[in-house]
């Protein structure tokens, strides 16, 4: 979700874009195209309230979409790319950083899990479990191979009430995740709170009841890292007791024509 808010060393190479907003246009804002993994953003950045506005324009065009999702900032702290520090709606300010070895790394706070998700229509689903990061609902369930899994068909049992991600691990270790995104409605090449809702079931699983008892949800063994691979790429999620999880990965951002 926010990997794509960063300033990248190198831009892609620009792809087809539609007309959205008119070219007289008189809603102040700045349209930016961005890449995380795979995942496309459109993110639109100005004042608050015409933000919105034009945001909500977007969203009613959802059918010339060239992109998964729409980021609207409302407000940054600094300039775009110095301290890249983030305001959320919700008042949540996001510390973005880089990594040692050059990633992007989005702190996504504790990821809470309120039990099983039911999805409304009856079939033979999975025991799915609810998941949120940063907000953000994932039914989320671990299956032998996520290559074998139906994946349309779950992401319709559980929108618009959560987003599906499925997550395998292979006996040599290796972590694969899909997930089906609400509102664009299908699977996308890779998502940042899918996979780290699928790091955080993994870590369940395996956690001893006894040393996962911090009041965030994370282990007091220590810092604990798992990288999802996905088809758009791999992400690398870290989980620091008292702190919660590390979304970290490659981000690339051009500014739309």
């Amino acid at each position: 979700m926010t990997t794509s808010l960063l300033a990248p060393n190198a831009p892609l190479p620009a792809r087809r874009t539609v007309t959205l907003l008119p070219p007289d246009q008189t809603i102040p804002v700045r349209l930016f195209r961005a890449d995380a993994c795979g995942n496309s953003f459109l993110i639109v950045l100005g004042e608050a309230a015409e933000v919105e506005e034009a945001a909500a324009r977007i969203v009613r065009q959802a059918d010339r979409w060239t992109f998964d999702s729409v980021l609207a900032v409302g407000r940054l702290l600094d300039q775009l790319g110095l301290d890249r520090r983030v305001l959320l709606r919700d008042g949540t300010e996001l510390a973005i950083g880089r990594t040692a070895d050059g990633l992007y790394s989005v702190p996504m706070g504790p990821v809470t899990s309120s039990g099983d998700f039911l999805p409304r229509h009856r079939g033979d689903w999975p025991r799915f479990r609810l998941y949120r990061a940063c907000g953000e609902p994932h039914a989320v369930v671990f299956v032998p191979s996520v290559q074998e899994v139906d994946l349309d068909a779950w992401g319709w049992a559980t929108v618009p009430q959560a987003n599906c991600t499925v997550v395998s691990r292979r006996p040599d270790g290796q972590v694969f995740a899909r997930t089906f995104e609400r509102g664009v409605n299908r699977e996308t090449r890779s998502c940042g709170t899918g996979a780290t809702s699928a790091a955080q079931l993994l870590l369940d699983m395996d956690a001893k009841p006894q040393a996962r008892s911090a009041s965030d949800g994370t282990s007091e063994c220590g810092e604990e890292v798992v990288h999802v691979r996905m088809k758009g790429g791999t992400l690398r999620i870290r989980v620091v007791p008292g702190r919660g999880s590390y979304l970290e990965g490659p981000a690339w951002v051009w500014q739309a024509p």
